[in-house]
C-alpha cells in the first residue's frame, strides 16, 4: 500500500470502488486538503493549471469511443505537475465541470486520457488502502504510440 507522502503524481493501481475484484489505474493528482477543479476541458489543482509546455510527437491521435464507436481526435500534451512530466490526451469533447475538495486521508486519481477516463471524476476520491504504486513503460522510444514497447512492466 502507498502512503500519502509517497504518491504525488505517482501512477497507482487501486481496487475499483464500483467493482469488487477489478482495479483502476490513475495518476495521483491530489491528496487530502487539495482542491481539484475541471472546467471547460481544463484541470486545475488548488487553482493552478499544470503547465503543458509542448505537444507530444505525434501531437494528434484518433481513437474510437468504446461507448459510441465514434472517432475522437485527441491532442497529446506533455504536462508538468508533482515534480514530473507526463503525457496526457485531451480533446474537444468536454466533460461536465466538477469541483472536489479531497477529504483528509484520501487521494484523487486522474486518467492520463482526459476524455475517455475512469478516474475520481467517476467514483470520487478514495482511500489509498490497497493501492499499489506501479511503474511501467507508457511509451517507448518513439513516444506513446510505440506499440511494441508501450505498457512494458518495469518493476
Amino acid at each position: 500500500s502507498v502512503t500519502l507522502e509517497q504518491v504525488e503524481s505517482s501512477l497507482v493501481r487501486c481496487p475499483d470502488p464500483d467493482a469488487q475484484g477489478r482495479y483502476v489505474v490513475g495518476r495521483v493528482m491530489a491528496v487530502g486538503g487539495n482542491v481539484v477543479d475541471f472546467g471547460g476541458g481544463t484541470i486545475r489543482l488548488d487553482g493552478k493549471t499544470p503547465a503543458a509546455p509542448y505537444a507530444c510527437d505525434p501531437a494528434k491521435v484518433t481513437m474510437k469511443n468504446p461507448a459510441s464507436g465514434e472517432d475522437l481526435e485527441l491532442n497529446c500534451f506533455v504536462e508538468e505537475f508533482g515534480g514530473g512530466t507526463h503525457e496526457s490526451l485531451r480533446g474537444t469533447v468536454v466533460d461536465r465541470d466538477s469541483h472536489t475538495e479531497v477529504p483528509a486521508g484520501q487521494i484523487f486519481l486522474v486518467s492520463d486520457n482526459r476524455v475517455l477516463h475512469l478516474d475520481s471524476r467517476d467514483f470520487n476520491a478514495l482511500a489509498p488502502t490497497g493501492c499499489q504504486r506501479i511503474a511501467f513503460r507508457v511509451s517507448g522510444a518513439t513516444g506513446i504510440f510505440d506499440a511494441k514497447r508501450r505498457f512494458t512492466v518495469l518493476w
